[in-house]
């Protein structure tokens, strides 16, 4: 479907929207407190139900949705040159692209970020800079939005760090120290990965001509080398570079393992923030790019195929550690916020790990479902921690709170999409990778040949096979902090405000902040929260009973087109993926009943457990994130502090030595060549001339001036002879021309 219009208004209406807010915010800032929010809501609206009139046309087509028009022609110089004066151009598309996947994920961008802006015209009611409060969250949404839509790279690219704008502004909005302080945080360390996806742009410009992505045709390549009879190996190392590229910028952009400390220091934001950061905008970027650009990992079909051994390895073992180690993190935070940031750096880990297992079917489903569920627990926190005085949401203060049973049913089913449980959609995503890593290496690329997957990557099969085991090992550690957070939420016992949370250091600070950010205890839920309560049920529905009914088991596949490889999409409905499925459950049941029975039912045998004995400090340790803040920290002070002392001794023994020592040496050397050649040249020129000038004074003396007339009558004479031959002979020869004669 070419240049559909109504892909282009499900970007245009959320910019669009977001400027008008800021307009307002400028112009008329009481205005704007009260119309900025509704105005994004219907923006996002009007971009959901655009989403759905696209669905039914593509999905019954099975084709992608375009727009596409000219935006910019640079000349290549280097083709003018080689080609002779034939002058060609680079050109760059202002393209758009959605095919069912990525559209789907669209309407889960669209959907939540509606429902955040929502739940956020209750929980903003009283804040006086609401107006630019939504006029971000606003282009936030259409930043990600037009990320997901976007085929033109540098578009992507654009989108790629206004999101990263959008979240510095949204969690420095409270504006207290440790808000800015956790927005500087987040800000540069995006930055520091953000040049990988910039350079890799560059690379896929500049050495193969592509500025969009429907343009990576890297099929095309192999081809096209089989057809000059050359090696495809060098293309394979270009594509596989700009794949590892792609997953540096991912770590930064999706808090992944060593750089998570950034995720859980932005939970200082509002909770609308937190939910729209971490649902369906900027983490979950990364791993969508990975699922649009992962051709570069593996491409082909039949026996013409080529793929990237280091880029699948890494993307394995980034998404297999992040998982695991951020999921320790989840289970030992005491914050219910912090316990949902981590998860979703555990859980993005897990898309990025089925990108390496070339699942990205389950990738895109992993986000998807992912978003939904995420959305509703960061909200259903934000309105329990909402009838706390000072909005406290430690997991202490909290305990109990979910009284409701609608609620509490609502944060139990996302919680348990989330672990993974089978036929939900959490569970579907988590089997169908797991599935795959057992699978990958039997396929059979060739049958002729009989090559296989794993044959011709032994280093990705090494890759496979320890990620399935870190993922077996996730699997009871995902349901354990997920029930251990829904458990104390619905059935743990309420604690007294004064002794809910004993905190030091950071964490005090951040709680006192916090506690200033809400004016005065509230009343309860009674008072306008009935919108709220209504939307963290919903999403939580949608996201659990709806999806899995919509796409379960064995109608994925056929409902939800995908990448085509060489192999059907990893797991549905064969025996493996039952055993999978079996094997899944029984490691959730373990997982959760330690949850469960440590932090619910026996919670004082779990403090003595896990709080004071043994394992204190670890548990002391993952609680404070690995301390991965104050490494970097340390990293980068003490990276500083060695580059100034390394400046400071070359500006010492190099800088000032070639100042002071050879520049002052030949400084001296050139005032002694100057002083000897006065003394000696100058000095001598002149008394020479003095000399000469006194022997001509001698002679004239003694030969001119002899007092005798004929003498002086002799030199008249002469004189007089050689002014005629001067002056007198020219003065005739011009005559001579002048009256014509010779």
């Amino acid at each position: 479907m070419e240049n559909n219009i109504q892909l282009l208004l499900l970007c245009a209406l959320p910019m669009a929207a977001a400027l008008a807010c800021y307009l307002l915010a400028w112009l008329a800032p009481a205005t704007a407190r009260r119309f900025n929010g509704p105005l994004g809501a219907a923006a996002l609206a009007g971009s959901s139900l655009l989403g759905a009139m696209l669905w039914l046309p593509l999905a019954g087509a099975n084709v992608a949705a375009s727009f596409s028009r000219p935006w910019v022609k640079l000349p290549d110089t280097t083709t003018l040159l080689m080609s002779g004066g034939q002058e060609l151009f680079l050109s760059i598309p202002f393209a758009l692209r959605l095919d069912l996947p990525g559209l789907l994920f669209a309407i889960t961008t669209a959907g939540i970020g509606l429902a955040v802006l929502l739940y956020a015209l209750r929980e903003r009611r009283d804040d006086e800079r609401r107006g630019l409060f939504f006029a971000h969250l606003t282009l936030f949404s259409a930043a990600m939005l037009m990320l997901l839509c976007c085929d033109t790279l540098l578009l992507i690219y654009i989108a790629w760090e206004l999101m990263g704008l959008c979240s510095y502004l949204l969690i420095a909005h409270r504006a207290t120290p440790l808000a800015r302080r956790s927005a500087r945080l987040a800000f540069w360390t995006t930055r520091a990965t953000d040049f990988a996806l910039l350079i890799g742009i560059i690379i896929l410009m500049a050495n193969f001509n592509v500025t969009a992505l429907s343009g990576l045709n890297i099929a095309g390549f192999y081809q096209r080398a089989v057809e000059l009879g050359v090696s495809h190996a060098p293309l394979e190392a270009w594509f596989g570079t700009v794949g590892i590229l792609l997953v540096i910028a991912a770590i930064g952009k999706s808090g992944q393992f060593p750089l998570c400390f950034w995720l859980s220091g932005a939970m200082v934001a509002p909770t609308p923030v937190s939910a729209m950061l971490h649902a369906a905008t900027m983490v979950a970027a990364g791993p969508y790019l990975l699922y649009r650009m992962s051709g570069l990992f593996f491409s082909g079909n039949g026996a013409l195929w080529g793929g990237s051994e280091a880029a699948m390895l890494t993307a394995c073992l980034v998404g297999a550690v992040s998982l695991i180690l951020c999921g320790v993190m989840a289970l030992c935070a005491d914050d219910a916020k912090r316990v949902l940031a981590y998860s979703t750096a555990s859980q993005l880990g897990l898309a990025i790990l089925a990108v390496g297992a070339l699942s990205e079917g389950a990738a895109i489903w992993q986000l998807t479902a992912h978003a939904w569920a995420k959305a509703a627990l960061f909200l259903g926190a934000g309105l329990l921690a909402a009838s706390l005085p000072g909005h406290s949401t430690s997991l202490k203060a909290l305990a109990g709170s979910a009284r409701q049973p609608l609620l509490r049913l609502a944060l139990v089913l996302a919680a348990l999409s989330l672990a993974g449980l089978p036929l939900l959609p959490g569970g579907q995503a988590k089997d169908s990778i797991l599935h795959a890593l057992w699978t990958r290496a039997l396929v059979q690329l060739d049958p002729a040949t009989g090559t296989s997957l794993g044959a011709s990557f032994p280093l990705a099969q090494a890759g496979w096979t320890v990620s399935a085991v870190l993922l077996l090992l996730s699997v009871p550690l995902t349901a354990a902090y997920l029930i251990r957070l829904v458990g104390i939420l619905g059935w743990g016992k309420p604690v007294p405000a004064a002794a809910a949370v004993a905190v030091s250091g950071d964490a005090a600070v951040e709680a006192a902040e916090h506690s200033t950010g809400a004016a005065a205890p509230s009343p309860g839920l009674t008072q306008g929260w009935g919108l709220a309560k209504g939307l963290v049920i919903a999403l939580s529905l949608f996201g659990t009973i709806a999806l899995a009914l919509l796409f379960g088991p064995g109608r994925l596949s056929t409902r939800l087109p995908l990448i085509e490889r060489p192999w059907a999409w990893a797991g549905e409905g064969s025996p493996t993926a039952w055993l999978t499925a079996a094997a899944s459950l029984v490691f959730i049941l373990g997982g959760a009943y330690f949850a469960w029975r440590f932090n619910v039912a026996r919670p004082d045998e779990g403090a003595r457990l896990l709080r004071d004995g043994n394992l204190k400090r670890t548990v002391a340790y993952f609680r404070n994130g690995m301390l991965l803040r104050q490494f970097w920290e340390k990293l980068a002070g003490r990276g500083g502090w060695l580059l100034a002392q390394t400046w400071s001794l070359s500006d010492r023994r190099v800088v000032d030595a070639l100042v002071a020592g050879a520049l002052s040496k030949l400084g001296n050397g050139f005032s002694e060549g100057s002083r000897i050649f006065d003394k000696r040249v100058v000095d001598g020129a002149r008394w020479a001339f003095c000399e000469f000038w006194w022997w001509l004074r001698r002679l004239h003396q003694r030969l001119l001036q002899t007092g005798y007339v004929q003498h002086y009558m002799f030199i008249i004479l002469l004189g007089a002879v050689v002014l005629c031959f001067v002056v007198l002979r020219p003065l005739g020869d011009t005559f001579k021309s002048i009256l014509g004669r010779r």
